[in-house]
């Protein structure tokens, strides 16, 4: 368990300051190279934490000391708690993942039951097996050029993989709910994930800005977004 605990502490010190750096760099990212570029930047977090799955590459004659700074203070800490401790910790971290996932579930639950009703979307939901799902009113609120920009936009996602990206994130926020730079993280990356789609949308029909502009407003636009796919909007 203490060996757990410190790679989890590890993983999200690393991914912190990735997740830092990204949220430096998103913008002028944007400007200079698009959309899609600042959007990939979002990999680095992940890559970061990965990193750390690695194998400590330690001289033969330095033993097993752990890093200096900051991580090794933390960690050291963790290894050397007694059971009780890091059994109350853990405890508390597995709460909260329950919680979390309890949460989403709750969230896509509430959103497919509006969907089912008509009253939600247009949005793509699915990780698995990702559709388009249209509120009941589509083909009146929108018209057929509208309607056009719609599919291309949720099939963008589709295309992208985005709806299984989003699972993904979602399951990391789960795991790591007491790191509130990975919820800044998400909200960040489901904002860049939609100005890529746009961009590419914009790509595919660029005399039909302003038709798209005004088809975004159109939509019913979710407070909270879609944990297991792709809710239309900005």
């Amino acid at each position: 368990m203490a060996e757990f605990l410190s790679l989890l502490v590890r993983m999200n010190l690393a991914a912190g300051a990735a997740i830092l750096l990204v949220l430096v760099l998103r913008r002028p990212v944007r400007r200079m190279f698009g959309a899609q570029t600042a959007y990939t930047l979002w990999m680095l977090p992940l890559l970061a934490a990965a990193a750390c799955l690695a194998p400590a590459r330690v001289a033969p004659d330095e033993g097993p000391a752990l890093a200096s700074g900051a991580v090794s203070l933390v960690t050291d800490a963790v290894i050397q708690a007694d059971g009780g401790w890091l059994a109350a910790v853990a405890a508390a971290w597995l709460a909260g993942v329950v919680a979390s996932f309890a949460f989403v579930a709750l969230v896509q639950f509430r959103f497919l039951r509006q969907a089912r009703a008509g009253i939600a979307g247009p949005a793509v939901v699915g990780f698995v097996l990702p559709r388009m799902v249209t509120p009941r009113d589509y083909e009146a609120r929108f018209t057929p050029e509208e309607r056009q920009v719609v599919r291309a936009h949720e099939r963008a996602h589709i295309d992208r993989q985005d709806p299984r990206a989003n699972a993904l994130m979602a399951v990391l926020q789960g795991l790591n709910w007491f790191n509130p730079l990975v919820h800044v993280a998400a909200v960040n990356l489901r904002l860049d994930q939609e100005l890529a789609c746009d961009a590419m949308v914009m790509d595919r029909f660029p005399r039909m800005r302003r038709r798209y502009a005004e088809t975004l407003l159109k939509t019913q636009l979710s407070p909270r977004a879609l944990p297991l796919g792709c809710h239309w909007g900005p």
